[in-house]
């Protein structure tokens, strides 16, 4: 489906980033809670793609974290984002890795930095 799209429609490949500034940097309800969010998704994007077996066609763009607004009103907002629909995302793009559970455990910790880690997550351990 992917190529008969491509093939029928101009394309052009957005990044994570640039759906980070059209999506949520200037958008009023997200004024609270967008540094944390850009701080999530980069730290998040930075580990895939460190990620043995993933790369940058696997980031996870703002339109997944635009999901945080239904649960804004949960306890932990973030937390449900990540079981919801980031964990299950990501476990599929994991799925046939002998060590799935563990980079999608590092992965969720890499999620759950709140400040933007400059320094490359190495996820690829051997």
């Amino acid at each position: 489906m992917d190529f008969a799209m491509r093939r029928r429609f101009a394309w052009q490949e957005v990044t994570a980033e640039e759906s980070y500034a059209n999506m949520i940097e200037n958008e009023a309800e997200f004024a609270g809670v967008k540094d944390e969010i850009k701080a999530r998704m980069f730290n998040l994007n930075n580990a895939i793609a460190n990620t043995e077996g993933l790369n940058e066609a696997y980031q996870i763009g703002a339109a997944y974290f635009r999901k945080y607004l239904d649960y804004q009103d949960e306890e932990k907002p973030f937390e449900c984002l990540w079981n919801n629909h980031l964990k299950g995302l990501l476990f599929e793009y994991l799925r046939g890795n002998r060590k799935a559970k563990e980079l999608l455990e590092k992965l969720h910790e890499a999620y759950n930095k709140t400040s933007i880690d400059e320094q490359p997550a190495h996820t690829n351990e051997g």
